[in-house]
């Protein structure tokens, strides 16, 4: 991501129809009064540069992943771990730094693992997120998997390189 704005999100959604979403903080999924509804059925992974109070965000650089609502179950800073160097190492989702992103779901352990590094560091062996979770009481028959990113007022710029 470049300059400041709100940050992007990997999405998996019933609907492509997005045209109530709200811009700025709630990133073009979701607006002030679906927030939170059980009947959104939408998970998120999201890679968020600004803090947002009404959303209890843990601080402006993190991950989140988010279940029907922009507050996010489990969240942490953007870091990844150093497998060389045994440790947890900063990553800025502000900085022009290219990152990579795994986001893996295990249906036999309802397991779903977020785990982040540089682009050219190898998965670590430590995700950043680990949720336990059954994806069979969010997700419906049918599905779309999407990415989106939102600005207000503030200028953003994303990239995904693949």
């Amino acid at each position: 991501m470049d300059g400041l704005g709100h940050g992007m999100a990997f999405v998996i959604s019933p609907s492509m129809d997005f045209s109530k979403a709200v811009a700025g903080a709630h990133l073009g999924l979701l607006n002030y009064s679906n927030n939170g509804l059980s009947t959104n059925y939408i998970l998120a992974v999201d890679l968020d540069s600004v803090q947002t109070p009404e959303f209890y965000d843990i601080e402006e650089n993190h991950v989140g992943i988010d279940i029907n609502s922009l507050i996010s179950t489990q969240s942490a800073p953007a870091t990844y771990f150093s497998d060389e160097e045994g440790i947890n190492k900063s990553l800025s989702l502000q900085d022009r730094d290219l990152i990579q992103i795994w986001i893996d779901y295990s249906a036999a352990e309802m397991l779903l693992n977020v785990t982040l590094a540089p682009i050219k560091i190898p998965k670590p062996s430590k995700p950043l997120l680990s949720k336990p979770l059954d994806l069979s009481q969010i997700l419906l028959d049918s599905m779309y998997v999407g990415l989106s990113a939102s600005t207000d007022l503030l200028g953003i710029s994303s990239y995904i390189l693949g």
